[in-house]
């Protein structure tokens, strides 16, 4: 889907519809084998959330994911992000015996 198309769709009655979030493949970091997005829950402070149910459109993402349609989602960076969250896990230089 492009920015701007429209989309048709029937959901029977009784159905609750489904909360759909298209990021750029750039939003999305891979760890342990799974992928994940960063969210902003304060103005320095993010949080990592695994991606369950997603399917890829081209270079796009479409997520399925209540809890994501109104959070702001890292689209640029999160791999640094990553790599900052497991910083502490590299020595420094000067900590070589």
């Amino acid at each position: 889907l492009r920015t701007g198309m429209r989309v048709q769709a029937w959901i029977p009655s009784g159905a609750a519809p489904l909360a759909v979030v298209q990021l750029p493949a750039s939003a999305i970091v891979w760890h342990e084998g799974k992928p994940w997005v960063y969210v902003r829950r304060a103005a320095d402070q993010f949080e990592r959330i695994a991606v369950t149910k997603w399917r890829m459109q081209g270079e796009e993402w479409l997520i399925v994911s209540p809890s994501l349609a109104d959070t702001p989602i890292v689209m640029v960076g999160a791999q640094t992000l990553l790599a900052e969250e497991y910083r502490w896990r590299i020595p420094d230089e000067d900590d070589n015996p």
